[in-house]
């Protein structure tokens, strides 16, 4: 019942949202105002049948066309009009968009395709002829078909025809009536196609060789603008090698630094992501957690759906050298891809297990799962919802103030403008999923603790990085920011298979709907292709409700390395555990004995150690310290620690002597733990009335003593076993119990092997010589001070160097 609810409302969603989305498209979106009356193949045979008439045979030439914008022209529309009157003035008048032809006699490959061809000389052109072989020739034409720009190169030694003025001016002026829509007197007639009126403004005369050029100059504007616009047309003899519109946009639409910085900024996160997705993939290679099996896949898939957009893109007449694109350009983006996908899954898997289950299922072949369906419905739901809270984020944008946006045009370059939409969008959001969801929110948990601040925070980056077709930014970043919390919050409530559904849908609104828009029936077939597969989708998630899923072990499902990270996670727990236990059973305050002043602390390392100390009441006149360190690590560890210190309280009432307790302690150690575990201790007792110290030590490290009429401090070590090693005879004959007189200003430290033995970068050991160097440094101070200034200059010694044993401390100053 549930998943059906799911299905249901997702379908709800998807439903509601396209009728809104209609609705909200042609007013907000720049590819709405896109009109094609002449397509791809219109435009090319168009250009085909004026070549010969504009003496420019295409005969033995290559041709390919180009769908482009003038971004400038969009920009500055949409300031000076709104994002829908732009799209208006730009579907009916303003020529903002434009396909681009171009004829080159060499064929090309791929070593030349994006190399322009430079004019060929021509020694025996003759007088009167109308073609002129050259080099390159460019043709513009606008959405409906209207010639818009014309360029032959004619080297500056081909010796053509030179007119006078007055015929150079007539042949020009013929040219602008017989194929634009300009004119000096435009026909008003009303079977007359419209044309717009120019008027004759300049013209410059220029003396090649022996030959005689000329360029000439109208001025003209579009409807509903006030800006002038330039039309020029060249003369090379008797030929027009040229044709161009100005449109005179003003600088600060064309201005490119924002572009500049934007691209800096781009690139240097980029370059810190790539680094740290390096360091991090080294270092969980090394401990067997990065696993190559899905990303290997992702990179595959990725390296085939790149492959049939090039195909869609490059010009067959390239022959066999297509085969280097189609396999080079797929391999790096697709290897990329499977790198990027490895240390992020690695980074997902370890902090959070039920991301991948989805994905598990889907590349395991349970591709009827009840649980992919439900996640391809949520997704295809989100993106949808995604794209229609963009809509109107720049709806409300724009009624607030000026805003300007522009939009790749290139799909419509490709010979299956459906699949190279399906294809960018599946590509490119694999590498959205990888760094701007998994990883970043992965790496960002680990240091920051709210939740909802780490999804902001992936989202503003998002923005950040989505923003570069917007102006002014600040609206670019709160619109892409926003659509960016919807996908890092969908990763948050859903999983990654979801939130892959809903980066591709949603960049599939993007570019798919305008085939709805573009008024030619040529694209029907993309339109098809972008709804086909959104129902696919629907249908496979549909019959995964009435298909019985399988009985699963889901966590088996995932690869290898996986499961690694979970063991290690399990053994972190396991030492987190230990590490509440220790420091449980430590004491939670400093001891209120008359005559002496202490200091404690246990600075614990990343794992658990076993450092022990306890302050131990005798009786009011007698304190008990002790200080040890249990072998090994982990909660076996902590577990020897409470033993040790159960056995210690109960045997310290029944003598005053520290030999004879740690005898007893070191029997009971004995019985109940197994062979090779032991324990290092120090025990004294401070005997306020007598005012000495009684101490013996079980193989731990030295008591460090000073007192002030001594210029040094002194080490006291008395001999004695560890806890553990022995049954009894030989520690009782061995431990060894001093006495020592104390009085005002006598401080003792006892300590474990954490301080002597902490490293720094250089492998050189802090060592027992400066720890006493330390306490001499500041023996005049209280007990809490010198504590501190051990630290300081512990840590000082060692600085980034990781700390690999337990520190505990304890400094007692006599009052």
């Amino acid at each position: 019942m549930h998943k059906l609810k799911v299905f249901s409302i997702s379908l709800v969603v998807l439903a509601a949202g396209f009728y809104i989305a209609r609705a909200l498209y042609p007013t907000v979106h720049p590819l709405s105002g896109i009109q094609l009356e002449v397509n791809r193949d219109d435009v090319k045979a168009k250009a085909e049948s004026l070549g010969p008439e504009l003496g420019s045979t295409p005969e033995g030439y290559w041709s390919d066309a180009q769908f482009s914008r003038v971004t400038s022209l969009i920009r500055q529309t949409q300031h000076e009009t709104g994002l829908a009157r732009s799209n208006e003035l730009t579907r009916n008048s303003i020529p903002s968009y434009y396909w681009d032809i171009r004829w080159r006699k060499e064929k090309p490959s791929f070593f030349n395709v994006s190399q322009p061809q430079s004019g060929e000389e021509i020694e025996d052109a003759q007088e009167g002829n109308a073609q002129v072989p050259g080099g390159d020739v460019r043709l513009r034409f606008d959405t409906r078909g209207n010639l818009l720009g014309y360029r032959r190169v004619i080297a500056d030694t081909v010796q053509l025809p030179s007119v006078n003025l007055e015929k150079a001016r007539s042949i020009a002026h013929s040219f602008l009536t017989q194929y634009t829509v300009f004119h000096e007197q435009p026909d008003t007639t009303n079977d007359a196609p419209a044309r717009l009126p120019i008027t004759f403004s300049s013209f410059v005369e220029m003396l090649r060789g022996h030959r005689l050029d000329y360029e000439f100059t109208w001025i003209t504007a579009f409807p509903e603008r006030e800006d002038t616009v330039k039309l020029k047309v060249a003369l090379a003899g008797n030929q027009v090698t040229k044709f161009s519109v100005d449109y005179n946009v003003p600088k600060d639409y064309r201005d490119t630094n924002n572009q500049i910085y934007y691209s800096l900024v781009l690139t240097l996160f980029y370059v810190v992501c790539v680094i740290t997705m390096i360091v991090l993939a080294f270092r969980r290679w090394r401990s067997g957690e990065l696993g190559f099996r899905t990303a290997f896949i992702v990179g595959i898939f990725t390296m085939v759906i790149m492959g049939i957009k090039l195909y869609g893109e490059l010009p067959a007449e390239m022959g066999w050298t297509i085969v280097f694109p189609l396999v080079f350009a797929p391999l790096f983006v697709g290897g990329g891809l499977l790198f990027a996908w490895a240390v992020s899954e690695s980074m997902g898997r370890e902090r959070w297990k039920d991301k991948f289950v989805s994905i598990d299922l889907l590349l395991n072949g349970y591709v009827l799962h009840s649980r992919v369906g439900i996640s391809l419905m949520q997704g295809i739901g989100a993106g949808m919802a995604a794209f229609v809270l963009w809509l109107g984020l720049v709806r409300v944008a724009g009624a607030v103030t000026t805003v300007s946006l522009t939009s790749e045009t290139g799909f419509l370059n490709s010979l299956f403008p459906g699949l190279e939409v399906l294809s960018s969008s599946l590509y490119g959001n694999l590498f959205n999923i990888s760094l701007f969801v998994v990883f970043l929110l992965a790496l960002l948990s680990k240091r920051i603790r709210s939740t909802y601040g780490v999804l902001l925070i992936a989202a503003l980056l998002y923005g950040i990085v989505h923003t570069q077709r917007y102006d002014p930014f600040f609206i670019g970043l709160v619109v892409a920011s926003v659509t960016g919390f919807v996908f890092v919050y969908t990763f948050h409530r859903f999983d990654t298979l979801t939130t892959l559904l809903a980066l591709v849908s949603y960049s599939i609104w993007h570019e798919g709907l305008s085939f709805l828009t573009v008024g030619n029936p040529a694209y029907d077939t993309s339109a098809y292709t972008v709804f086909a597969f959104f129902g696919l989708v629907v249908l496979t998630a549909a019959a995964s409700l009435v298909t019985k899923d399988p009985v699963l072990d889901l966590q088996e499902l995932a690869p290898a390395f996986a499961r690694y990270i979970t063991e290690r996670q399990r053994l972190q727990q396991e030492l987190a555990v230990a590490r509440k236990v220790q420091m449980t059973f430590l004491p939670k305050r400093e001891p209120d004995f008359a005559g002496l002043s202490t200091a404690s602390r246990c600075a614990p390392a990343l794992e658990v150690g076993g450092d022990y100390y306890d302050f131990i009441p005798i009786d009011p006149r007698k304190l008990g310290i002790a200080i040890g360190d249990v072998s090994g690590k982990g909660t076996q560890a902590a577990f020897y620690m409470t033993l040790t210190k159960g056995f210690l309280r109960a045997l310290a009432r029944s003598s005053d002597s520290p030999a004879k307790v740690l005898t007893e302690a070191n029997k009971l150690f004995y019985d109940n733990v197994e062979r090779g575990a032991f324990i290092s201790m120090v025990y004294g007792i401070f005997d306020s009335e007598h005012h000495v110290l009684k101490l013996a030590r079980a193989g731990h490290n030295p008591v460090i003593m000073r007192k002030p009429q001594a210029d040094n401090v002194e080490v006291i070590h008395p001999t004695g076993l560890a806890l553990g090693l022995e049954p009894g005879d030989v520690f009782a004959r061995t431990i060894q119990e001093v006495s020592i007189p104390y009085q005002s200003g006598d401080i003792f430290v006892f300590y474990t092997d954490g301080f002597p033995e902490a490293m720094n970068k250089k492998q050189e050991e802090f060592g027992e010589q400066r720890l006493c160097d330390v306490i001499q440094q500041y023996s005049g101070h209280s007990a809490q001070e010198v504590m501190e200034g051990v630290f300081k200059e512990m840590k000082d010694f060692v600085g980034k160097a990781k700390q690999h044993d337990d520190m505990t401390i304890v400094v007692v100053k006599i009052l």
